[in-house]
């Protein structure tokens, strides 16, 4: 479903990939971004318990 929902915008015709449509999720599950909707993820659930206890947030690298 999640592949349908980012390709949508791109098969219509809105963008040339799923990375450029603003109020997508794809950014947040490909490279674990943060956009204008937030999205409830084990990362994000994660990262929030870490700074509560006071840790960092993990940092996600791309290779290369």
């Amino acid at each position: 479903m999640l592949r349908y929902l980012h390709r949508n915008p791109v098969k219509r015709g809105l963008v040339e990939e799923a990375k450029d449509w603003r109020w997508s999720s794809f950014r947040h599950y490909a490279f674990r971004e943060n956009g204008v909707v937030e999205i409830e993820s084990e990362w994000t659930a994660r990262d929030r318990e870490l700074q509560a206890s006071g840790g960092a947030p993990r940092v996600f690298l791309l290779p290369g």
